[in-house]
């Protein structure tokens, strides 16, 4: 976090000096682009996409598609959470992210 916020500092003494707009743009977004770093590095690779949403978005449109027409709001609804319960079980199976290191960051955190 700390060489992140060095090198937006760099950027603002030089080329941001040229583009405020790009400047500002960076800077107002600054902390949502790091969120990541809050997290163990391992995860990083993982966190930084958005690959298990966008597959679980195309998931659902394609079996919205596939009914055409809902007779109401609540059976579209159902569809959906069905899809998303589906897509976690799946999710649930398989080894994504290593859970543990969050337990020991969060101890680290405590013990400091």
């Amino acid at each position: 976090m700390a060489e992140a916020r060095k090198r937006l500092h760099e950027f603002a003494q030089g080329l941001g000096r040229q583009v405020p707009e790009a400047l500002g743009c960076l800077e107002a977004g600054f902390n949502a682009a790091t969120q990541f770093f809050a997290f163990p590095r391992e995860h990083w690779t993982r966190i930084r996409s958005t690959n298990g949403l966008e597959r679980l978005h195309g998931e659902v449109k394609r079996r919205t598609r596939s009914i055409g027409a809902f007779p109401d709001r609540d059976s579209a609804l159902r569809l959906i959470t069905a899809v998303a319960l589906e897509t976690a079980h799946v999710w649930a199976d398989r080894r994504y992210l290593d859970m543990s290191l969050l337990n020991l960051g969060a101890q680290k955190v405590v013990a400091a």
